[in-house]
């Protein structure tokens, strides 16, 4: 099964003036994006850390107060993955989403990037696994 990392904003581009709210709309925009390319292409297993940060939050854990740590975790689980998903529907890649940006293509791990879903995201995003897969 191919594997897929979609980096989204979290904090986004408020950035260190991120609210527990703006964090909330940012991750619920991504799980539903997510979801939608599940339902697309259901043989493609989409990690989506915005799925993770409940845990985190209940922890004590905010994107705010570990960022490198969690930025850090999230460039080893892209490492795993097959393809990484850039959803920029801010149009500005924010500092996780670059770091993330930035790893792929140092490790020379295919992206799609995209601002918001269509079905030409789904075509773009199948060219990519055929690619990874032959």
């Amino acid at each position: 099964m191919i594997r897929a990392y979609l980096s989204h904003p979290i904090r986004g581009i408020l950035g260190d003036d991120a609210t527990n709210e703006s964090m909330n709309i940012n991750n619920d925009q991504a799980k539903v994006t997510g979801n939608l390319i599940r339902a697309g292409i259901p043989d493609l297993q989409v990690y989506i850390p915005a799925e993770h940060d409940d845990f985190l939050l209940k922890n004590g854990v905010t994107p705010v107060n570990m960022v490198e740590e969690l930025l850090a975790l999230d460039c080893a689980i892209a490492h795993d993955c097959d393809l990484i998903l850039i959803y920029d529907h801010q149009f500005k890649l924010g500092h996780g989403m670059q770091r993330e940006y930035d790893y792929a293509l140092a490790n020379n791990i295919p992206m799609v990037v995209f601002n918001s879903f269509n079905s030409d995201v789904l075509l773009d995003i199948e060219r990519a696994i055929n690619k990874v897969t032959n």
